[in-house]
């Protein structure tokens, strides 16, 4: 395009410049905001990978605990089964 700016006829040629900055300058514009929305994006999908994981720590945490208060219902349970049946004997 810089080429046939140069080879047009005077008149022509500053119309054609401008057109050609104008080009740069649009082509620039949105290089900058195709970047900034990347990195808006990339922003996001982090926080949200980083929200994720925290709720997933936390499911297994609950987990963890609620799963350690059945096993230590259930010992006590068979434990105290044990000792009746000792009693008995």
């Amino acid at each position: 395009m810089a080429q046939v700016g140069e080879s047009a006829k005077p008149v022509v040629k500053g119309q054609f410049r401008d057109v050609l900055s104008h080009m740069r300058r649009s082509g620039t514009d949105t290089g900058v905001k195709v970047a900034s929305t990347m990195n808006e994006f990339t922003q996001r999908m982090a926080r949200t990978y980083i929200d994720t994981q925290i709720a997933g720590l936390e499911a297994a945490k609950e987990m963890s605990t609620r799963w350690a208060e059945v096993t230590s219902g259930f010992l006590a349970g068979l434990s105290e089964a044990l000792r009746q049946d000792d009693k008995r004997s």
